[in-house]
């Protein structure tokens, strides 16, 4: 489901990556169990952070290298929910700071 918009977007000016963009997004899952990690996942929104090479037109992902977290349990899906909705701004720098950690990263702030 691509039910999903851009957070924030900041520059990785150093790390041993192809990477060159820290990308955190809110989306819509709608959850169930999850057969790779072996647990149920909530239905709701989810703020992601991952490393990604943005090029002219295309985007790599690279894998197993970001994060997510459930912020919001959700019945069904709401657009305006989607568009409105605020993630905790402590929630969203411990995603960016683990990330860069996890991956050895230098991101701009």
């Amino acid at each position: 489901m691509a039910d999903k918009r851009i957070i924030k977007e900041l520059k990785i000016i150093g790390g041993n990556t192809k990477a060159n963009v820290l990308r955190l997004t809110l989306e819509y899952r709608l959850g169930g169990w999850n057969y790779f990690t072996g647990e149920m996942l909530p239905r709701g929104l989810f703020l992601s952070c991952s490393p990604l090479e943005v090029g002219d037109g295309w985007t790599g992902y690279v894998g197993f290298s970001g994060v997510n977290q459930h912020v919001l349990e959700m019945k069904r899906f709401s657009k305006k929910t989607l568009a409105e909705f605020v993630p905790n701004e402590e929630d969203v720098n411990q995603l960016i700071r683990h990330v860069a950690v996890k991956n050895e990263l230098e991101v701009e702030s």
